[in-house]
């Protein structure tokens, strides 16, 4: 299987970029390729990229909201895919996995799943940490639903879930040929994307022997409307 490893980047993410680059260099996968599409308003940044010898594609700069660059510069990464890749793996630019997450990611032979990244979410006034992956609703309403739960984590498992980020994600091109990048006004682009796999019939998953250092920095997204805590 060819892997396709990118995300889209711009510079506010040199704070992090060395740990990064040296993630992508520590992958053990043979057959991959990288390729990171920068959306900064020079290209100063992909030509430090360029000089750490990571490919780089610079464009999107051009739009006008920074909603609009990322769906861009992930579509640009979609077409790519269907240049001979089987998955895409989805590596955000502030996001170290283990070496062989690809292997691990792989032997579930799913078109979706994700590895376990966490960040910030502020709640009561408190920040705490909180799982990039979001479960189905306890009640049942399809409209919301919940950080997945901190003791199913815990356990060794491939587990079903309603939503994931695209912060450490392993895609199949055949579920890529039917959904393009998007997002709406009340929704952000990774929960579009997960909303959009299971319409057309697709289940998500996540491993949670699979764990990323996440170099976050940034006030979290909220999901108001999306997501009950």
């Amino acid at each position: 299987m060819k892997v396709l490893v990118g995300c889209p980047i711009y510079e506010g993410k040199r704070y992090c970029l060395q740990k990064y680059v040296e993630g992508l260099k520590a992958l053990t996968y043979s057959e991959k390729d990288i390729l990171l599409v920068d959306n900064s308003p020079t290209p100063v940044f992909s030509e430090e990229l360029e000089a750490l010898g990571i490919p780089i594609i610079h464009t999107g700069f051009e739009l006008a909201t920074p909603r609009d660059r990322i769906i861009h510069c992930r579509n640009i990464l979609r077409k790519k895919m269907f240049e001979g890749y089987d998955y895409f793996l989805s590596l955000e630019a502030d996001v170290v996995p283990p070496p062989d997450v690809i292997e691990r990611l792989l032997a579930h032979k799913k078109d979706i799943v994700s590895a376990v990244v966490w960040y910030y979410s502020e709640y009561d006034g408190k920040r705490i940490p909180a799982p990039l992956l979001w479960d189905f609703d306890p009640k049942g309403d399809e409209k919301y639903m919940v950080y997945v739960d901190r003791e199913e984590l815990a356990k060794p498992q491939l587990k079903e879930i309603k939503a994931c980020s695209l912060s450490c994600c392993l895609i199949s091109r055949t579920l890529l040929g039917k959904i393009r990048f998007s997002y709406e006004k009340d929704s952000y682009d990774d929960v579009m994307f997960c909303t959009n796999a299971r319409k057309h019939g697709y289940s998500i998953y996540v491993d949670t022997t699979v764990e990323c250092t996440h170099y976050y920095v940034r006030k979290p997204p909220s999901h108001t409307g999306d997501t009950k805590k």
